[in-house]
């Protein structure tokens, strides 16, 4: 088998802004391609745009390549061409190997079937055979967390988390050569995001190609080999997995409420772009003392002011229990409404010694619904030289929040 397990050259898509445009735009391309006079595909005509232009990529086998960017970068297009759903405008793409995917909630899957039947039917859609799948059905599903009666449940009925966790457990266990993750997995709770984790370390250990796609740059950093930053479907960047988080960070820095700014739906009121573990004299840390005190910075793109929900501001441990949730914060109660900036949180931290992660959620306090989460920061924690207390716990002490452009601190 070939070491390159994709490669894209020169590779563009575009799209029309306007539904009834597009649709004759495509009845005419088909006539065209029928009696052999193919317009040109490089040029743009009227309400077209490019989701992506001129994008050369190469992966290797056992790689690990995170792809970033604000909202309408262009990343769920790329993947929906590696996978096949869209076929490239100019350009080609070489996949060799069998494809996992998940790029939507919920894709591949009927919502008048249960989750049962699903299982089934997706994993004939991604390749695996009736015998596979019944081999495999007991993981599948004790992967995903669901219990019988939510297995043998339509899948309409379902929440977005389950769909995610559902829909990931087949891809990972069709046993791809080559995997393709979107930033779906943010849906997910915190618990399967650290199975998530685990089992991508393990199938990479076995030589499995990865694109991720994801806007919690902590994960990229830990998980992807290699970055590819883009920006209004073009690449803006490409090197090291750090070094994509740091210009992407810049790009969000510069301008984090402009269109740039990652927003995921019409709805979201914010997204929790990156974060940063720090001693209090604002140096980043990754090994700590029981008893320390530390503030945890989290970078914030908002749309507008916000004026409500809530952050809460929890620990896991190696296997991803959460041992501790620190506590949580009201917009509009104990915190004042905001907009684009710092988040700062101040936190005693008193853990037994050992490995941790920390991490924040932003959620809608009328209903609880999950807006945003930035994924763990991973932290060391070792023994006081008087070591009288092991007591687990961790305490909130303040929480601030602080606005890049003054770098004034508003209460």
């Amino acid at each position: 088998m070939s070491e390159i397990a994709i490669k894209m050259d020169s590779v563009s898509k575009k799209f029309c802004r306007k539904l009834k445009q597009g649709i004759l735009y495509t009845a005419t391309d088909v006539a065209r391609d029928i009696i052999g006079l193919r317009a040109p595909s490089s040029a743009l005509r009227k309400d077209e745009f490019w989701s992506v232009h001129d994008v050369s990529l190469e992966l290797k086998r056992g790689e690990c390549l995170a792809i970033i960017g604000s909202n309408g970068a262009g990343k769920s297009t790329i993947l929906k061409m590696l996978n096949g759903i869209y076929m490239p405008d100019t350009g080609c793409i070489e996949v060799n190997g069998r494809v996992g995917a998940l790029i939507e909630v919920g894709a591949g899957f009927h919502p008048m079937l249960t989750g049962r039947e699903n299982v089934y039917v997706n994993g004939t859609i991604l390749g695996m055979s009736r015998r596979e799948i019944d081999e495999k059905f007991d993981t599948i599903v004790e992967f995903a967390g669901l219990d019988s009666a939510v297995l043998d449940a339509p899948i309409k009925t379902y929440s977005s988390g389950m769909y995610v966790r559902l829909g990931f457990s087949v891809a990972i266990h069709t046993e791809p050569d080559i995997l393709l993750v979107d930033e779906v997995l943010s849906v997910g709770d915190i618990r399967f995001v650290g199975k998530c984790r685990q089992k991508i370390a393990e199938i990479r250990q076995k030589g499995v190609s990865i694109i991720l796609v994801s806007h919690s740059l902590t994960l990229v950093e830990e998980t992807c080999d290699r970055g590819m930053v883009l920006a209004n479907g073009r690449v803006a960047f490409e090197g090291s997995a750090k070094a994509a988080v740091q210009v992407y960070r810049e790009s969000v820095g510069v301008s984090a409420t402009s269109e740039r700014s990652v927003l995921r739906h019409e709805e979201t009121l914010l997204s929790l772009v990156a974060g940063d573990l720090l001693s209090v004299t604002g140096v980043p840390v990754t090994t700590v003392t029981s008893g320390d005190n530390l503030l945890l910075d989290v970078l914030i793109a908002a749309r507008s002011e916000v004026t409500f929900g809530r952050f809460a501001v929890w620990i896991i441990n190696t296997v991803n229990d959460q041992i501790a949730g620190v506590g949580y914060q009201v917009v509009g109660k104990d915190l004042s409404p905001f907009s684009s900036g710092t988040i700062r949180f101040s936190l005693r931290c008193q853990l037994i010694p050992g490995e941790y992660r920390v991490g924040v959620t932003f959620t809608l306090n009328d209903v609880h619904k999950l807006v945003d989460e930035f994924q763990p920061c991973s932290f060391t924690v070792l023994p006081r030289p008087d070591t009288y207390d092991l007591t687990v716990g961790v305490y909130m002490l303040d929480l601030k929040t602080v606005n890049h452009s003054s770098g004034a601190v508003a209460d």
